[in-house]
């Protein structure tokens, strides 16, 4: 685990403007993803997931992800602040 300012952080989860996800900077395939937020959801206490959208990103990119998120029972999300 490792911080993100103040933030303990157990991944950062980048979003591409298009949809496609990196994992802690590695690129990762839709059943790695759903694979590592089921593991990050068993955890006690569960770590702290940032999202850092890409500038230009969209809502609709993002919502999947979030809602992805949800059903796994991972509680713990920041949304990072990007400035442009």
């Amino acid at each position: 685990m490792g911080v993100w300012g103040d933030i303990p952080v157990f991944a950062k989860v980048e979003i591409s403007r298009n949809g496609n996800k990196r994992w802690n900077g590695t690129p990762v395939s839709e059943n790695d993803f759903a694979s590592y937020i089921k593991d990050v959801a068993k955890d006690d206490p569960q770590p702290v997931i940032v999202i850092v959208a890409q500038p230009g990103t969209t809502v609709a990119a993002l919502l999947p992800v979030l809602e992805q998120l949800q059903r796994a029972g991972v509680r713990k999300v920041k949304l990072a602040d990007i400035k442009s």
